[in-house]
Protein backbone atom coordinates (compact mmCIF):
# COMPACT_ATOMS: atom_id res chain seq x y z
CA UNK A 1 0.00 0.00 0.00
CA UNK A 2 1.29 3.43 -0.89
CA UNK A 3 0.78 6.56 1.19
CA UNK A 4 -1.88 7.74 -1.26
CA UNK A 5 -3.67 4.38 -0.99
CA UNK A 6 -3.50 4.67 2.79
CA UNK A 7 -5.24 8.05 2.71
CA UNK A 8 -7.99 6.60 0.51
CA UNK A 9 -8.37 3.68 2.93
CA UNK A 10 -8.45 6.07 5.89
CA UNK A 11 -11.06 8.35 4.34
CA UNK A 12 -13.29 5.37 3.53
CA UNK A 13 -12.97 4.08 7.09
CA UNK A 14 -14.00 7.40 8.60
CA UNK A 15 -17.51 8.53 9.34
CA UNK A 16 -18.49 12.00 10.38
CA UNK A 17 -15.49 13.95 11.67
CA UNK A 18 -12.19 13.49 9.91
CA UNK A 19 -10.21 10.77 11.61
CA UNK A 20 -13.14 9.29 13.50
CA UNK A 21 -13.47 5.67 12.50
CA UNK A 22 -16.93 4.21 12.38
CA UNK A 23 -16.35 1.50 14.99
CA UNK A 24 -12.64 1.93 15.70
CA UNK A 25 -11.78 -1.53 14.39
CA UNK A 26 -9.37 -2.34 11.62
CA UNK A 27 -9.00 -5.86 10.22
CA UNK A 28 -5.81 -7.79 11.01
CA UNK A 29 -4.95 -7.77 7.30
CA UNK A 30 -5.28 -3.97 7.16
CA UNK A 31 -3.31 -3.55 10.41
CA UNK A 32 -0.38 -5.39 8.87
CA UNK A 33 -0.72 -3.54 5.57
CA UNK A 34 -0.79 -0.06 7.08
CA UNK A 35 1.87 -1.06 9.60
CA UNK A 36 4.25 -1.81 6.74
CA UNK A 37 3.99 1.82 5.64
CA UNK A 38 5.62 2.97 8.90
CA UNK A 39 8.91 1.46 7.79
CA UNK A 40 9.02 3.20 4.41
CA UNK A 41 11.29 6.24 4.34
CA UNK A 42 9.37 8.25 1.72
CA UNK A 43 6.11 8.39 3.70
CA UNK A 44 5.32 11.81 5.15
CA UNK A 45 5.21 12.41 8.88
CA UNK A 46 1.48 13.21 8.91
CA UNK A 47 0.61 9.84 7.43
CA UNK A 48 2.86 8.08 9.92
CA UNK A 49 1.24 9.93 12.82
CA UNK A 50 -2.23 8.82 11.72
CA UNK A 51 -1.06 5.23 11.21
CA UNK A 52 0.63 5.17 14.63
CA UNK A 53 -2.49 6.48 16.37
CA UNK A 54 -4.73 4.10 14.44
CA UNK A 55 -2.56 1.17 15.52
CA UNK A 56 -2.38 2.46 19.09
CA UNK A 57 -6.14 2.03 19.49
CA UNK A 58 -6.41 -1.52 18.20
CA UNK A 59 -6.96 -4.56 20.37
CA UNK A 60 -4.53 -6.59 18.28
CA UNK A 61 -1.30 -8.51 18.78
CA UNK A 62 -0.27 -7.42 15.28
CA UNK A 63 -0.65 -3.72 16.12
CA UNK A 64 1.31 -4.22 19.33
CA UNK A 65 4.09 -6.04 17.47
CA UNK A 66 4.30 -3.38 14.76
CA UNK A 67 4.49 -0.52 17.28
CA UNK A 68 7.09 -2.38 19.35
CA UNK A 69 9.24 -2.88 16.26
CA UNK A 70 8.77 0.73 15.15
CA UNK A 71 9.86 1.99 18.57
CA UNK A 72 13.23 0.28 18.08
CA UNK A 73 14.07 2.79 15.33
CA UNK A 74 11.42 5.52 15.04
CA UNK A 75 11.65 8.37 12.57
CA UNK A 76 13.30 11.54 13.87
CA UNK A 77 10.70 13.65 15.62
CA UNK A 78 8.34 10.75 16.24
CA UNK A 79 10.16 9.07 19.11
CA UNK A 80 7.93 10.31 21.95
CA UNK A 81 4.83 10.05 19.81
CA UNK A 82 5.68 6.41 19.04
CA UNK A 83 6.44 5.65 22.69
CA UNK A 84 3.10 7.08 23.78
CA UNK A 85 1.28 5.09 21.08
CA UNK A 86 2.98 1.87 22.20
CA UNK A 87 1.90 2.47 25.79
CA UNK A 88 -1.64 3.15 24.59
CA UNK A 89 -1.68 -0.04 22.53
CA UNK A 90 -0.35 -2.04 25.49
CA UNK A 91 -3.22 -0.65 27.57
CA UNK A 92 -5.79 -1.66 24.91
CA UNK A 93 -4.26 -5.14 24.80
CA UNK A 94 -4.22 -5.85 28.54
Amino acid sequence: MTEQEFWSFFKKSCKGKKGQQEDGRVSEKDIVTIGDILFEKDVRRGAKEVIIMTLAHQHSDSALTILTKYNLNPDPGLKFFAEFALEECMWWNE
